[in-house]
């Protein structure tokens, strides 16, 4: 829950200072000055309620969101 923590944009909020970042070995200093390590990303308005299957409407789109839920699963498999 992400209510309690700063809101730094309408659909972006801080972590929280405690929050447990996980290890990120082989960054260069690029990669150290330019990826997301403490926002994250909080659904607004009527993306909570919505069903997006609803929304899909052609090929290219239902492809994006197939390949948007098999990375998430592989990322929970990683994990």
């Amino acid at each position: 829950d992400y209510t309690q923590c700063k809101k730094v944009t309408v659909s972006y909020r801080t972590l929280p200072e405690d929050y447990p970042l996980p290890p990120c070995s082989q960054r260069s200093e690029l990669d150290q000055s330019v990826l997301n390590d403490n926002l994250v990303s909080v659904p607004t308005g009527s993306e909570e309620q919505a069903s997006f299957k609803h929304m899909r409407k052609n090929t290219y789109e239902e492809s994006l969101f197939r390949c948007e839920d098999e990375r998430f699963e592989i990322d929970m498999v990683i994990d």
